[in-house]
């Protein structure tokens, strides 16, 4: 089989970096709804996602459906509209202002990436009461301050900075801080572009606003966010929003002036406010996590600190929504749109349901003008399915949800055809009519969420690395609508919305304790400000599972400012803090609460505890409740101004057995304790709590090795159908799926290898290249688009050859880690010594667990780079050797775990072929093994034909069915498009290359192979001769060595008695009758002859004469005769061993 694409991987790799330096050199600050690829990475497409650097994913929407009609309004007539704050008020805020105001006096600061500081938003009522009244009051106080950054925007932005720039830049990165901080703080003023009368929580505050964009600087990030924060209190701000993290960092972790500046804002009784993440669980939004690794958090810092609020994201149970007024005869409805691309206002539509998708219809006709109504399991990418609705001639298209009782889903379209999305509730009901029709209604109206009040899933789901309970509580994140540049107003999903939201309460009930508990200190003040919102808070309830939220994702519910407003109970643990964390725990356990009566009157409760878990399916965590129980009510009363502990028992054991089966290696067990008051249901309290059943920090941080694991992994799942043993490769040849744990090394060609000692040769162009990829992974023979890993009676063959050639010379690890760990160190043991290393990578102080794909590719730990060598540099002996890797996992009292693999070091070269001969009429090469040639031990064999002057390459030849060559007479350089003439002339410029499953080179020429041959042939003409004087002869066999080695095995533990099992693979190589000089020359090419002749089409060197006779019959016939005895007689031997190899 001929390769004629010479370079057609090295064309998409030059696509691919072209693609790559056309993405790099392009600085987008927003994302269009055009501009998304892949709607199906979550139900909750317009989440936003913090992690470094705060970008989002922005749903558009029409708000006005014209911009026309917008224009007519003038602002006297918006005024009159109802402000949306009175539609829509999930956390009852107008009960705050009521109580204390808007934020009359008060300063509030946002940390965040920018702010577009000309937008309408950012003004205040003349009258308005201000700290800062102007610029010269702002100036006075850094000047006394010794502030000497920072600018005056106006009376509504006193202060501005970029703290990562260290100048006043303000128009960069400005989409999401704009969309923060008109949460928080627009004033709502100006209703010309603002149509739905939006205003923020805390309207009349002043808002300090400190940028902190991407340093230039590994590690100056948090540097900044400490000074900013410094800054911040130090000008009066009470509240300070942060809406971002570092997913899965500990707390610990951070930087030492950060951790100064959280402490002094506890102190001072600031609030720090950070949202809890987008990253919903340990495998993001595609992957559940295995049942047998519960460690499913990913909130990371600083959100995992307890000094700070953490505020997870809910979908509200009401919003305000566009509606079509839909008509069947008598019979009328409205129905919640979420609208992508408007359809006319005036205009009736008429409905056709297409069950089955578009790909299924064949009766176009039909669909004209119609608007068609889809489900979402067949809408991938919505601007494709626009395009082929278009070109269809129908009139519209309604997406309806796949799942009942979810919410309505923003769809990444704006285009012209008029598109929208509609509740599964909604198109069942639709389904019910005739001929249904409808319109666009043009008012909006309040419209309920199907399942109600529900969390998000793109939340980030708790504990911390720490083992906190994070997220303290949850407020509104869900297409939040809200100040974005071009002074215009957008929706945007993501916990960055919600955490601005839950500051303003924060900073609202802040001053209510101020006023009714002067006499706590402001640290005091701010823990009960924390104690009340999460003791109020209300647990949110899924519809769809009959079951109350974790707090390991709601923390302890829904804000409700109302409710916090008017209690005078709370409830805490032993610790002072709404939140009993218990760790570990057996099947019966206590749960203590103290309740805290600040009033003078009796208070009276009836309490009881609902105990959830996970719901498990098919070996993974859904991420969904289930309710195990509730405990025996009980009753409580409180005298005035008394505080008094209550305990509630807790028994699973009826529970742990099925448990234990679905989940082996522990299981959480959590929940709330509710305090129903006799006053009512306003009145009602409860506490979170937190359990594990089993030993948290002896929980797996690795996931399993893909070598044990063929049939999935934590990432990996095969197709149906799919050979275990292989994995489908990408354009260069490489796995697509990077995310399993196993060893890498560095896959050159030979071409590479020899080319790079040639003058002219350039890798950039060659034919081949080389690739990072899995140790013990290789090529499949006759199918490129497929590596095949190697086992050896059920055991993955892991070998090397550290020769220098930089083909599996190396090796080093890549972890999927599940869980963050700590002082990650490679080790490497003779296999007869497993106690003391004869080497030792350095350590890694930190790894943090892979959340999802987006990062694994890259994450091959450097330190761990073994190169074949002792601790002294010098190059290990053959042999099998154990490769460790150890690490400890950073949940406190984690023991240090670790991996083995073991590794075959191997630098022997395979046998190559006795000769060759060249059919020249059929351009066929065919060669002749040694009659103790192993294949088995052959990874490939493959011919090179070196061509080029002044530019030198290669081109390869693979064997055919017959395990011969057949060589075409030109090939195509696809780079260039040059014919290339293969001349079977020149056979010293072939060369026959074995590589074995190691990565070692047997390397021979043509030429000498065919000289080879002609040698047999003269031997055999002088045995004739030699027989003709004796029927008698040494038959002389080459010694052979059967080299018998323990298998590769990886095996993780954590109990560091456990040692891997051995396996005896059974390798043989022929030890050559040849000095240690002439085996290293072994791989260096032969001398060519000079000239050649041909006889009957047949290629021989010259050395041959065409006179010489050939033997006679008779002779030839002894010979034979003489030969097929030797055979038979090595068959026999073969036979034997054979027999007793497979009884050993």
């Amino acid at each position: 089989m001929v390769k004629n694409n010479i370079h057609s991987r090295k064309k998409h790799i030059l696509k691919i970096s072209l693609l790559a330096t056309s993405v790099l050199t392009t600085t987008v600050s927003t994302v269009s709804a055009e501009q998304l690829q892949n709607e199906k990475q979550s139900d909750l497409l317009s989440k936003m996602t913090e992690t470094s650097t705060p970008h989002t994913i922005i749903s558009s929407e029409d708000l006005s459906n014209s911009n026309q009609e917008a224009n007519q309004k003038d602002e006297t007539a918006s005024k009159s509209l109802q402000p949306m704050i009175e539609k829509v008020d999930p956390s009852h805020i107008q009960a705050l202002w009521e109580k204390v105001g808007t934020g009359e006096g008060d300063v509030l600061a946002v940390i965040d990436s920018g702010i577009e500081t000309k937008h309408s938003m950012l003004q205040l009522p003349e009258d308005a009461d201000k700290m800062y009244t102007d610029q010269a009051s702002i100036d006075s106080k850094k000047q006394l301050l010794g502030i000497e950054r920072g600018q005056w925007i106006n009376d509504k932005l006193p202060f501005y900075h970029d703290y990562t720039q260290g100048e006043e830049s303000i128009d960069r990165n400005t989409y999401h801080g704009t969309h923060v901080a008109g949460i928080a703080t627009a004033s709502g003023l100006t209703q010309k572009e603002n149509k739905e009368q939006m205003q923020g929580i805390v309207p009349n505050a002043q808002l300090l606003f400190l940028k902190v964009g991407q340093p230039s600087v590994e590690g100056e990030r948090e540097k900044h966010y400490a000074m900013a924060i410094k800054d911040a209190i130090a000008l009066g701000a009470t509240a300070i929003n942060m809406s971002f993290g570092q997913v899965g960092k500990a707390s610990h972790e951070l930087n030492d002036d950060f951790k100064k500046a959280l402490a002094l804002a506890a102190d001072k009784g600031v609030a720090i406010v950070v949202a809890a993440g987008n990253d919903y669980a340990m495998g993001g939004s595609q992957t559940k996590p295995l049942a047998k690794n519960p460690d499913t958090g990913v909130i990371g810092t600083p959100a995992t600190t307890e000094e700070v609020f953490t505020v997870a994201a809910y979908v509200a149970p009401h919003y305000w929504s566009r509606v079509l007024s839909v008509t069947d005869g008598s019979t009328s409805k409205a129905l919640a749109l979420e609208m992508a691309s408007p359809f006319a206002e005036n205009k009736d539509y008429e409905l056709i349901f297409l069950e089955k998708g578009l790909e299924t219809e064949e009766n176009a006709e039909r669909l004209k003008n119609k608007v068609l109504v889809l489900n979402y399991d067949f809408v991938t990418n919505s601007k494709e399915v626009a395009e082929k609705v278009e070109a269809l001639g129908a009139a519209g298209v309604l997406v309806h949800n796949n799942q009942a009782k979810k919410p309505l889903i923003p769809l990444a379209y704006n285009g012209p055809l008029p598109m929208g999305f509609i509740s599964k509730e909604d198109a069942d009901w639709l389904k019910t009519m005739t001929s249904p029709q409808f319109r666009l209604k043009k008012e909006k109206q309040l419209v309920e969420v199907p399942g109600g009040r529900q969390m998000t899933n793109f939340s980030s789901w708790g504990l911390s690395v720490d083992g906190n309970m994070k997220p303290d509580f949850a407020a509104p994140g869900y297409e939040i609508y809200s100040p974005t540049p071009g002074n215009d107003y957008s929706k945007m999903s993501g916990t960055s919305a919600a955490s601005p939201h839950a500051m303003g309460i924060i900073h609202l009930v802040r001053k209510h304790i101020q006023k009714e508990y002067p006499h706590l200190s402001a640290k005091e003040q701010l823990q009960l400000v924390k104690n009340l919102l999460m003791s109020t808070a209300s647990p949110i309830y899924s519809e769809l599972d009959h079951s109350y939220y974790s707090p390991r994702v709601q923390g302890a519910g829904a804000l409700d400012a109302k409710k916090a407003l008017e209690t005078d109970v709370y409830v805490t643990a032993a610790d002072g803090l709404s939140k009993i964390q218990l760790g570990d725990v057996n099947n019966q356990f206590e749960l203590r609460v103290t309740l805290h009566n600040l009033s003078n009157q009796e208070k009276n409760f009836t309490y009881f505890a609902r105990v959830l878990t996970d719901k498990v399916e098919k070996g993974r965590i859904l991420l969904r409740p289930q309710e195990l129980y509730q405990t025996r009510p009980l009753q409580v009363k409180l005298a005035p101004n008394q505080k008094q502990e209550v305990v509630i028992k807790v028994d699973i054991s009826n529970f742990d057995q099925q448990l234990k089966a679905q989940m082996p290696n522990g299981y959480f067990l959590d929940g709330f304790v509710v305090f129903q008051s006799k006053e009512g249901a306003q009145k009602d309290l409860s506490i979170p709590f937190i359990a594990f059943k089993g030993k948290f920090a002896d929980l797996e941080a690795l996931d399993s090795p893909i070598y044990r694991n063929l049939d999935g992994t934590f990432y990996y799942s095969p197709k149906e159908g799919q050979d275990p043993y292989d994995f489908e490769v990408d354009s260069i040849q490489q796995i697509k799926e990077q995310y399993m744990t196993g060893l890498i090394t560095t896959f050159t060609p030979w071409s590479l290898v020899e080319g790079s000692k040639i003058d002219g040769f350039s890798p950039e162009m060659a034919s081949e290249f080389s690739t990072t990829d899995y140790l013990g992974s290789y090529n499949k023979e006759g199918d490129n688009t497929v590596r095949r890993f190697r086992f050896v009676e059920g055991k993955p063959y892991l070998a090397l050859s550290p020769n220098g050639d930089d083909n599996m010379d190396k090796v080093g690890f890549r972890g999927v880690f599940l869980r963050n760990v700590r002082d990650i160190k490679a080790q490497v043991f003779a296999s007869d010594d497993l106690q003391h290393p004869i080497w030792e990578s350095p350590i890694k102080a930190f790894a943090k667990k892979d959340v999802n794909t987006n990062d694994i590719k890259e994450s091959m730990l450097e330190n761990t780079v073994w190169e074949g060598k002792d601790a002294s540099g010098n190059p290990v002996t053959e042999g099998l050797y154990r490769y460790r890797v150890t690490y400890t996992p950073l949940a406190e009292g984690a023991k240090e775990q670790f991996i083995d693999f073991d590794i075959l070091v191997d630098l022997t070269p395979s046998k190559l072929p006795q000769s060759a001969i060249l059919m020249l009429a059929e351009r066929r090469i065919e060669l002749t093994e040694s009659r103790d040639y192993l294949s088995h031990d052959t990874y490939r064999d493959r011919l090179y034909y070196k061509y080029g002057t002044d530019d030198i390459n290669f081109t390869t030849f693979e064997k055919d069915d017959m395990g011969h060559f057949v060589i075409p007479n030109q090939v195509e350089d696809e780079l260039s498009g040059e014919k290339i003439t293969i001349n079977l002339d020149k056979t010293d410029h072939f060369f026959f290359v074995r590589e074995d499953f190691s990565g070692n080179f047997s390397v021979i020429s043509l030429s000498q192979l065919l000289n080879n041959h002609s040698d047999q042939m003269h031997s055999l003409e002088e045995s004739k001769s030699d027989r003709k004087e004796s029927n008698t002869g040494d038959i002389r066999h080459e010694k052979q060595e059967n080299l018998s080695q323990q298998t590769l095995l990886s095996t993780p533990s954590i109990d560091g008695q456990k040692q891997n099992d051995q396996l005896m693979v059974e390798k043989e190589k022929d030890i050559m009758d040849e000095s240690k000089s002439e085996r290293s020359e072994k791989n260096k090419f032969p001398k060519v002859p000079a000239s050649i002749t041909l006889k009957d089409g047949t290629l021989y060197p010259q050395s041959i004469s065409q006179k010489t006779s050939l033997p006679k019959t008779v002779d030839s016939q002894k010979t034979m005769t003489f030969l097929g005895i030797a055979m038979l007689f090595g068959g026999i031997l073969q036979v034997l061993w054979s027999y007793f190899k497979k009884r050993d």
